[in-house]
Parts: C-alpha cells; sequence; structure tokens
C-alpha cells in the first residue's frame, strides 16, 4: 500500500510521464486487491483513478483488476493460448491457424455465429474463420450473437465483423454481461 501512495504522488507531482512495468504491476496488484473487495459505487471511484493511472481503456481496466491473481487460458482445438496474448491478437487484428470445420459448410443456409467481445474487437480465431471461409459464406444467411460488457451500444464490433464478413449480416443479437449473468437474456432473443 506505501508503494501505491508512493506511485500516486510522484505522478501528481509530475516526476514521471509514466508508469514503469514494476511501478505498473505495483499498482495492478494493489488496486485489484482493493477493487474485488468493494462495493459497486467504489469500483466505479477505483476504476476512474486507475484508467488515468495506466492509461487502459475502461473495459480493459475492470477486465484487469477483476482477474489480477487469476490464469485465465482460451482453450482452442488447436491448444492453449494465453488470454491476453489473444487479446492483443484481435486489436491487432492479427489472422491466427484455425482447425478446418469438419461439417461442410454448403450444407447449410444458415449460419450462426457466436462471438465475445474482446476489447470492442472481433477475437482472432472469428476474424480467421470469416477470411478462410469467406467464399463459403457467400449466399448463406449469417447470423451474429455476441455478449460483451455494452451489448448493443458495441458499434466498432458489429463494424469489424461487417467488414470481414463483407455484407451486413442477415440478424444481430448483442447481449449485455449482466444480462446473461443475471438470466435476463431470454427476454432478448
Amino acid at each position: 500500500m506505501k508503494k501505491l501512495e508512493e506511485i500516486l504522488k510522484k505522478l501528481k507531482e509530475g516526476g514521471f510521464m509514466s508508469l514503469s512495468l514494476k511501478e505498473k504491476k505495483a499498482v495492478i496488484r494493489e488496486e485489484s486487491r482493493l477493487y474485488k473487495k468493494t462495493t459497486k459505487k467504489e469500483k466505479g471511484k477505483i476504476l476512474d483513478e486507475f484508467v488515468k493511472l495506466t492509461g487502459y481503456s475502461r473495459c480493459y481496466a475492470s477486465y484487469v483488476l477483476r482477474t489480477y491473481g487469476k490464469k485465465v487460458i482460451v482453450e482452442l482445438e488447436n491448444g492453449k493460448r494465453s488470454f491476453l496474448k489473444d487479446g492483443m491478437y484481435a486489436m491487432l487484428e492479427r489472422h491466427v491457424k484455425i482447425e478446418p470445420i469438419k461439417s461442410d459448410i454448403a450444407l447449410y443456409d444458415k449460419i450462426f455465429i457466436l462471438s465475445p467481445v474482446w476489447a470492442g474487437n472481433l477475437p482472432a480465431a472469428v476474424r480467421s474463420f470469416l477470411e478462410d471461409y469467406n467464399d463459403s459464406l457467400k449466399g448463406k444467411d449469417v447470423y451474429l450473437v455476441s455478449v460483451s460488457g455494452f451489448g448493443e451500444r458495441n458499434k466498432k464490433f458489429q463494424l469489424k465483423f461487417r467488414k470481414y464478413l463483407g455484407r451486413e449480416p442477415m440478424d444481430s443479437l448483442m447481449l449485455k454481461e449482466d444480462d446473461m449473468n443475471k438470466n435476463l437474456y431470454s427476454e432478448k432473443v
């Protein structure tokens, strides 16, 4: 706690322009400990301060504070990959190798793509699917179902999906994480 207070004091006095990696880790450790113990209202205040301090987006900052100290792994068919690395791939719009689809897409008229939102972006595996199977998706009714912290307000994600699909999906259902957690999603379906 003392280290955090020193860092905050130094920042407010203009002692340095940005945090070193060591300082950022100290801030994350302390702030996440506080964040996990407080009320929703207090979490908002901690999050505001943390965003100013680190320069992270509010969404990513919230994720960092909630998951610090936990090991988060995304399991794909082609093996284990780190969540942060895949998040970076999503933001950089990097293509990743995905396992071939076992079903013949030509047999289906409707394709439903279910995807989380990663910092306003398509996950690398979903984007790679849209790129790799774009020709197979032509003439198909493609539907998007997604879950994020913003739900229908996540316009950036919808624009990226359209860009990689090459057209508008037939329909989309953008759910909020809170709606999923409270089982309110059935009202929107």
